[in-house]
């Protein structure tokens, strides 16, 4: 292995570290963002609920939830950070939410076939909220 090399090796595994210290502190502080956008219909234009959309509060190059979850699933924690997501938007939004409209919720589809996320696990999470 020629030095070029391992510097090249330790620069990913610093760079990997750092990764993994990012998620985890964004996982102990809440380092997450909730927002949502409406829903409406195209028949009426009525509003028939809102999309919770949950944003990392990361550096570059996890600034993005596409790029967060990606490098979450690699270090084995997309589920936690999958849960972590949907309660915060359900925390942000769900207390006092029209029960005449609806939330949508985004589920990584990982955490879907890995058996992680299941439909009592969702409800047993938006129930506390006043949500079903």
């Amino acid at each position: 292995m020629t030095s070029a090399s391992s510097a090249s090796n330790l620069g990913a595994l610093a760079g990997a570290a750092a990764v993994r210290r990012e998620i985890h502190t964004a996982l102990e502080t809440g380092a997450f963002r909730a927002d949502c956008q409406g829903i409406v219909s195209l028949a009426n234009g009525d509003a028939l609920g809102f999309e919770a959309l949950t944003r990392p509060a990361s550096r570059p190059p996890l600034d993005t939830p596409e790029s967060f979850l990606t490098a979450a699933a690699n270090e084995g924690l997309l589920a936690e950070v999958d849960h972590t997501w949907r309660v915060g938007s359900i925390a942000r939004f769900g207390p006092g939410f029209p029960s005449e409209r609806l939330l949508f919720l985004n589920v990584s589809p990982l955490s879907l076939l890995s058996g992680h996320t299941t439909a009592g696990a969702l409800e047993s999470t938006t129930r506390p909220f006043g949500l079903s």
